[in-house]
Formats: structure tokens, C-alpha cells, sequence
């Protein structure tokens, strides 16, 4: 009878052993699957955004407040950004709803941005979204606008250009992508141009100590409901 248990409690003892080693397994190759994909999403303000990079070559960092939401993917490596994404509500005319019956308690919009830097100075492309819900059912509508926005400073953006896109090819959608491109020109002195021009910018000479630096930009970005 002894004999029986024990060869019982071994048996039991090598299965749960083999059965652990194949789950370790499974966990292993699915995390080494994960870092073999070049973008995941990552949620903000209740949208999905696609970060195109491996996880494990970024870290998040995320800020709130009342209405909006916005995350930085930061490169680990050298501890810089290099992508800002922002998801802000919006309190926007129902007049701009595609569905007008349904705007009334099921519509609301959000605006959606990537922001890019380059050499200081900031570079943001906003799309608005329509977005109609129902209890755990929501769906993009349309994409309403498009605008583009830099920081401050002595320097302007030029031919900016605009659009978007579903993703399965027509709306309502639960994916939509937003593409721009857009030139930026900055007046430095003679003694920034090294710095702009490492940047990738192409450097001109002004008038007088002015010089122009001028970059072509493309700013594009993913955002899904689910």
C-alpha cells in the first residue's frame, strides 16, 4: 500500500514539474514573441494608440489632468523623447456630428496628436474625432479636422498638408490613421547652424548674421478604439 502511495506522489510530483517547465516555456517564447514585434499599443484617455517601437526599447511616461491625457515614449538607452502623444476631450458643436439624430447623448469628440521635436523645437499635428458610443460599444464616426502647431520661437512651419484615413477602408471604423508632412524654417545665427544642421536640417544664408534652417517633416500616427 506504501508502495502505491509513493509511486502515486511521484508520479503526481513529475507531472506538475513537466506541466510548470512547458508554461515556463510558453511564457518565455510568448515574451520573446512580444519583443519581436515593432509596435504595440498602449492606452491613453481611453484610446488606444500604436507606439511604433519594440517595448523593450522604450519606456512610458504618462500625465493627466481634467480633459486630457498625453504619454512620452522615451528611448532607454539615451533617456530621450521621442514621441508625445496626446488624447484631449472635446467640447465640440453637435452641429459637427455626421449622425445628428444620435449626436444628442451618444456623440463626442476627442482630439488626438503626436509631437515631435527636432533640435527644440516642437512640432504637433492634431486630428479631432468623432466618436459615437453606446454602453460598451463605441466606434469612430469621422475624422472632423486637422491642424498643425509648433512652439514658440523664431521659426514657422510652411506647406502643411493633412489627412486620414480607416484603416478597414471606410467609416465607421475602429482604427484610424493620420498622416502629415510639413516644413519647418527657423532664422538662427551662424554659430546655431552646427547644431541644426546635425539635426538634419539643410542651412542657408540669410541676410546680414541671419541664417535659415529648413527641415521637411512627416509626422504619422494610429489611433484605435479597441
Amino acid at each position: 500500500m506504501k508502495s502505491k502511495l509513493l509511486k502515486s506522489v511521484l508520479f503526481l510530483s513529475m507531472f506538475m514539474l513537466i506541466a510548470s517547465s512547458f508554461s515556463f516555456g510558453s511564457n518565455f517564447a510568448s515574451a520573446a514573441e512580444n519583443d519581436k514585434k515593432s509596435s504595440f499599443k498602449e492606452e491613453i484617455n481611453e484610446i488606444n494608440v500604436e507606439v511604433p517601437y519594440k517595448k523593450s526599447e522604450v519606456k512610458i511616461e504618462k500625465s493627466k489632468n481634467d480633459q486630457s491625457e498625453s504619454m512620452e515614449v522615451i528611448d532607454i538607452k539615451t533617456n530621450k523623447v521621442l514621441r508625445t502623444y496626446t488624447v484631449e476631450d472635446v467640447d465640440a458643436p453637435i452641429a459637427l456630428a455626421s449622425n445628428k439624430n444620435a449626436a444628442l447623448a451618444n456623440t463626442t469628440f476627442k482630439d488626438v496628436s503626436e509631437t515631435r521635436d527636432d533640435n527644440g523645437l516642437e512640432t504637433t499635428l492634431r486630428a479631432r474625432l468623432e466618436i459615437y458610443s453606446s454602453g460598451s460599444f463605441a466606434q469612430i464616426q469621422d475624422i472632423v479636422s486637422y491642424n498643425w502647431f509648433t512652439s514658440s520661437g523664431n521659426h514657422t512651419l510652411e506647406s502643411e498638408s493633412a489627412d486620414g484615413l480607416s484603416t478597414s477602408g471606410s467609416f465607421p471604423t475602429n482604427e484610424v490613421e493620420i498622416l502629415g508632412d510639413a516644413t519647418i524654417q527657423a532664422a538662427i545665427s551662424q554659430s546655431a547652424s552646427a547644431g541644426f544642421e546635425a539635426a538634419g536640417f539643410s542651412i542657408s544664408a540669410g541676410t546680414g548674421s541671419t541664417y535659415y534652417a529648413r527641415k521637411d517633416i512627416s509626422i504619422g500616427f494610429r489611433y484605435s478604439i479597441y
